[in-house]
């Protein structure tokens, strides 16, 4: 994390970290997962709130190109990388969605995103969306009892995740 935030604030093109042992067994993580971690704390750290920011308030990117880390990975899997990142950009979407201002975080909003999330990885994800009347359907009262206080129709979204596998972790 103090990598990440230190290279962030002194415009950084690379940055090494160096892990203690070679070994980098932690307990029930593989090395893998730990530089998996690592990658993805180091993401998270990198986070620049960009939505709903434009013109001279639009925030600059962050010219990191280049992360290492020592000891020697070249024999981590190269998957790795790509799961970190995968990782870095669902808690961004996240964090932009919940920092957003209410007038643009609305039931069609999240709905759109929902949609282009199960049509990135269609294979592997569905989406369902049920509006007012299925929600009634379902005896989903709660959920309708909170939207009451909206102009805006409720949408409730169902992603669901099916592995190429077939069973997921839980």
């Amino acid at each position: 994390a103090t990598a990440a935030t230190t290279a962030k604030s002194c415009k950084a093109k690379n940055v090494s970290i160096i892990l203690p042992s070679s070994n980098m067994e932690v307990k029930d993580m593989n090395k893998n997962d730990v530089i998996s971690s690592v990658l993805e704390e180091i993401f998270y750290n990198l986070y620049v709130r960009e939505i709903y920011k434009t013109g001279e308030a639009a925030p600059k990117p962050i010219p990191l190109s280049t992360i290492t880390i020592i000891p020697d990975t070249n024999t981590v899997d190269s998957s790795v990388l790509d799961e970190a990142k995968a990782y870095a950009a669902g808690v961004k979407l996240t964090r932009d969605l919940v920092q957003g201002p209410p007038n643009a975080v609305v039931p069609k909003t999240l709905v759109n995103i929902a949609d282009g999330i199960a049509k990135a990885a269609s294979d592997v994800m569905s989406l369902k969306v049920l509006d007012e009347k299925q929600c009634e359907a379902l005896g989903m009262n709660a959920y309708l009892s909170v939207g009451k206080g909206s102009v805006l129709r409720p949408e409730f979204i169902h992603l669901t995740y099916k592995p190429k596998s077939g069973t997921a972790k839980k």
